[in-house]
């Protein structure tokens, strides 16, 4: 069908594909409509692909974003299979042979490849996605719902979001190196301790908390924090969630009771203590959540600002992307349809943008080696012009200084600058690409009469 030297896909390659498909099956549909699933992927949303599938009777269904884990069969069932048949197949070259490399790759895979992809395996697969036959109820809300952390070190009773959670994880296994640090007095007696008393084998003592919980950091939403790529108005940290503390009732009302004995006083007096302790803590806990929710506001107003300013330099720049909402969509609807002609139009839109763009700077370059021409003939006119004048005025003081001397007037009057050329006015880009655009205009009003003039 075609490759890329790259090894991607592209729109060419898709249009081709699916003409190939429905070589394959056109017999067997007999003329019906056909069903073809297919992820998000751009080379799904050109033209010549989706055009042919209309022209041809087959309708494309895209699968929800983000869902293929779930929906695709070769991913629910044909590439463990696959995987499994590959080891075994790779294992089986290499005991007899040479190591698998790109010579002879195609020759192993192949054998595993006519092992996996068996017709029971792709009704199995089509099944257990609930496609054929149709079953919706094969696809839980569990399967679909979000990773939750479910397990919790910290004594409290709230639901901490993963990036905390990473680092509360972070401190507890500190905790527990430090305490394990103070059971084993030195390193001789820590090289005595069977492998269940130490910390951990040998292998992994360069896994430190610190390099677990940047690779826990890592799969959470807070990962921005350790990338090398740039920050983005989109990245930001988990919400603050901020708590009530409720009073504690029961000790007011012991407090209310006068005590009887001095050890009832002393117990008073430790609740009282306890009580003031307590109302302090609430205090500093409600002034720091407070300065955190100005910090937030803060925070979301400079991304406000960094999001406007990322828009206006992303403004131009559409990557043509049809499905944005990532929802299952027929590709073949004339919604889906209309958008791409759109997205089409305005691609061919701003390459021709670009194409008068280079004309008008070829033409700005091509007047500014004029005007600079130009321009030193017109200052090399003028300084001769200058150079005259200057000797014409020399000689008149000398003539003036000698008819000073002599009691007279000078012979003739002092000499007037003579008048020189005016800059020539710079060219400017703005003004080839208004011409451009004036001509294509003119053009078209041409075609116009023309044409009414023929009828």
């Amino acid at each position: 069908m075609g490759y890329q030297k790259k090894g991607y896909t592209s729109g060419e390659i898709a249009t081709a594909w699916i003409e190939d498909f429905d070589k394959l099956t056109k017999a067997k549909a007999n003329g019906r409509h056909q069903l073809l699933v297919v992820d998000g992927h751009s080379s799904h949303f050109t033209m010549g692909f989706l055009e042919y599938a209309r022209n041809y009777k087959i309708t494309m269904l895209c699968y929800p974003s983000h869902s293929t884990h779930v929906y695709q069969g070769l991913d629910v069932v044909i590439f463990s299979v696959l995987k499994r048949a590959w080891s075994e197949e790779r294992d089986k070259f290499e005991k007899s042979g040479p190591a698998v490399s790109k010579v002879n790759f195609l020759e192993v895979y192949a054998k595993a490849h006519v092992r996996a992809f068996t017709k029971e395996n792709i009704l199995a697969a089509f099944k257990k996605t609930g496609i054929v036959p149709f079953n919706p109820d094969v696809i839980t809300d569990a399967m679909m719902a979000p990773s939750l952390e479910t397990s919790l070190t910290t004594r409290l009773p709230l639901s901490l979001a993963s990036p905390l959670q990473e680092v509360v994880d972070l401190l507890s296994c500190h905790r527990a190196r430090k305490r394990n640090c103070e059971d084993l007095p030195d390193l001789e007696d820590k090289a005595r301790h069977t492998p269940s008393q130490r910390l951990a084998p040998s292998s992994e003592l360069d896994y430190t908390p610190v390099r677990r919980a940047m690779n826990g950091l890592a799969s959470t939403s807070a990962a921005f924090l350790i990338s090398n790529s740039p920050l983005l108005s989109s990245s930001h940290l988990p919400v603050l969630q901020t708590y009530e503390i409720s009073p504690d009732r029961r000790s007011q009302l012991l407090l209310d009771m006068p005590p009887t004995t001095e050890r009832e006083l002393l117990l008073t007096q430790a609740l009282e203590e306890r009580n003031h302790h307590i109302s302090y803590q609430s205090q500093v806990i409600g002034g720091l959540q407070a300065q955190s929710i100005l910090h937030s506001a803060h925070v979301e107003d400079l991304r406000g600002q960094l999001q406007g300013q990322e828009e206006k330099k992303a403004k131009g720049q559409n990557k043509g992307r049809i499905n944005m909402d990532g929802r299952p969509k027929i590709l073949t609807q004339d919604e889906i349809m209309n958008a791409v002609v759109k997205a089409h139009a305005e691609r061919d839109a701003k390459k021709d943008a670009a194409v008068k763009r280079k004309d008008a700077k070829a033409k700005y370059a091509e007047a500014i080696g004029i005007w600079k021409v130009r321009e030193m003939d017109r200052k090399e006119q003028n300084s001769v012009l200058k150079t005259e004048w200057e000797k014409d005025v020399r000689k008149w003081e000398v003539e003036k200084n000698s008819a000073k001397c002599d009691r007279r007037k000078p012979r003739w009057t002092k000499p007037k600058m003579p008048t020189m050329e005016k800059p020539i006015p710079k060219p400017k880009v703005a003004d080839f690409a208004e011409e451009s655009e004036s001509v294509e205009e003119e053009n078209e009003g041409e075609d116009t009469s023309d044409g009414s003039d023929s009828d």
